[in-house]
């Protein structure tokens, strides 16, 4: 899957935009599900972002790392907390995100 030119591949626009049927229509077609932008973000850590819960449940269901690193070292649950989308953390832990993940500055979860 070639990755537009603003960085985001077709999966992560149709998880910014919480298009299911558009994601699951990729991972059909083989889309890696967890494709990285430049900047290390997944489909996954989009998804968090905006709290779209039902697209981040088909990446996961389809494999998706939950405990995937941006750049920054930043995991989708770090990113969900961040941004208190607590329907999301809870399926990220739910699917085996790791509470012990620090980032490239050293910040955990509960700091």
């Amino acid at each position: 899957m070639n990755v537009l030119t603003n960085g985001l591949a077709p999966l992560h626009m149709a998880s910014q935009g919480d298009h299911v049927d558009a994601a699951r229509i990729l991972l059909y077609h083989r889309a890696s599900v967890d494709e990285v932008t430049v900047d290390y973000l997944t489909a996954l850590h989009v998804a968090a972002h905006c709290g779209h819960v039902r697209v981040a449940k088909l990446l996961l269901d389809r494999k998706a790392d939950p405990n995937a690193r941006a750049l920054n070292g930043f995991t989708p649950l770090h990113i969900a907390c961040k941004k208190n989308r607590i329907k999301v953390v809870e399926l990220l832990l739910k699917h085996g995100a790791s509470i012990e993940a620090t980032t490239e500055v050293r910040q955990i979860l509960y700091d």
